[in-house]
Order: C-alpha cells, then structure tokens, then sequence
C-alpha cells in the first residue's frame, strides 16, 4: 500500500495544488493523462473529491455522514481582538505561490508573509484565526460528506476523526481499497488537510495527524501513517 501512495503521490502532486487554504484533486482524468499506463476516467467512473474555500457542501458529523447545519462563525469579543502570529511551515506549501495563499485569506483581513526559508507567517486578531479555523473545520467535515454522500467510494466504509484531527481513522473493504486507486487520492487529501489545519491553530512544526486504515472485517489497523511527513513529495 505504501508504494501505491508514493505512486499516486507522484500524480497527485503534478496535477494539484496544496495552498495554506484550500486542497483540492482537481481533474482526475489530467492525472491519469500524465500516467500513459493508468485508465482515463469516463463518466461512469468516480468523480473527483475536492476540499476548497469555496465549497457550499453542509459539514457532516465525524462520526456518521448525515445533514447538519453548518457551524455559525464566531462573533467578536473583547477578548479576541488581541493580536496573534502562526507559522505555518513551509512542508504545507508545496506548489504554491504567495499570491494564492495571500488571496485566500483576504476575505478575513489576515496579513500573510512568507518567510526567508519559506514558512508563511499570519498575522491577525484572535477573532480572525477563529473564523478562519471556524471555516476550515466546516470545509474539512463538508469533504468527509461528500465522499459518502456521492456513493463513488464503496471501499470507505466510515471516517473517524477527533476535534483537532491529530488522529483520522478510514475504516475500509480492505481488499477493495488496496485495489482502488481513487481510494488513495482521497486518502491523499485527508491526509494533508487534517494536519494543515491544526497548523492554523498554530502548533507549527508540532502539526502531525496519525492517519490509521482499519479492517472493517476484523477491526485491525493494518497501516498507519504520519501526515503530512508520509504525504510529501520528493
């Protein structure tokens, strides 16, 4: 399995790209342009899995993918308008440039500046770095929706994840999602998005996610992996 994610990585990162942001497999049937020997998606096939700042999806709960309400934003308080920096690292920039990650925070007023070694610094009120989580959460869990409610990726059979997404558990048809290789951009995503926004919270270099495959049949965990560090490419 592992060397089908460092394959698919190979894709995935020529293809996409990750801002500080938004993640988004955009385009499959480019990936598959670009891998003569991998199968050109039809209609019939499974469509793409995409997390964007402007997605309108309703956030699923963790643990059972049914219709919610979305999360109201935050409103100010005395206590927020103090001001706060996180650093973002750099290994959460891959293929960006400065003007998408600068744009994608404009809406919140939040100053962004990208580093000499190529960390990005936020600048912003506490009340700002609350929204921006606030709307990263929903478009996380609206991503998680989506993957179930398109019907497209039977191998997944629930995802599992705590608050702050340190830990996401994919529980699977084993067998077909070692075969499926949509199964693993999907993964893909996740697993760079889940750590990505504890970094938003500002734990930095600190920002890891254990992401745990689990046997439906048996309730093994049969891979684990540490994103973003094993969702890198190189």
């Amino acid at each position: 399995m592992k060397k089908l994610i460092s394959m698919a990585l190979c894709i995935f990162m020529v293809t996409s790209t990750l801002t500080a942001c938004s993640l988004e497999i955009n385009g499959l049937k480019e990936a598959q342009a670009e891998t003569p020997s991998a199968p050109t998606p039809t209609k019939s096939e499974k469509p793409v899995v995409a997390i964007t700042a402007s997605s309108q999806d309703t956030p699923a709960p963790t643990e059972n993918p049914a219709d919610t309400q979305p999360p109201a934003l935050p409103s100010p308080s005395a206590s927020t308008d103090e001001m706060v920096e996180i650093i973002v690292p750099t290994i959460f920039y891959i293929n960006s440039d400065f003007e998408t990650v600068e744009a994608a925070t404009a809406e919140y007023g939040i100053e962004v500046l990208r580093n000499a070694n190529g960390d990005y610094t936020y600048k912003m009120t506490k009340f700002q770095q609350e929204q921006f989580i606030s709307r990263q959460k929903e478009e996380f869990d609206g991503a998680v929706k989506q993957i179930f409610d398109s019907g497209a990726y039977p191998e997944i059979k629930d995802i599992r994840y705590n608050d702050d997404y340190s830990v996401v558990e994919f529980v699977c048809d084993r067998a077909a999602a070692e075969e499926s290789q949509y199964f693993i951009l999907v993964l893909l995503v996740i697993g760079r998005s889940a750590p990505l926004y504890q970094a938003y919270q500002g734990k930095g270099e600190d920002a890891r996610s254990e992401i745990k495959l689990i046997d439906e049949a048996t309730g093994e965990v049969y891979e684990t992996y540490t994103a973003p560090d094993e969702f890198l490419f190189e």
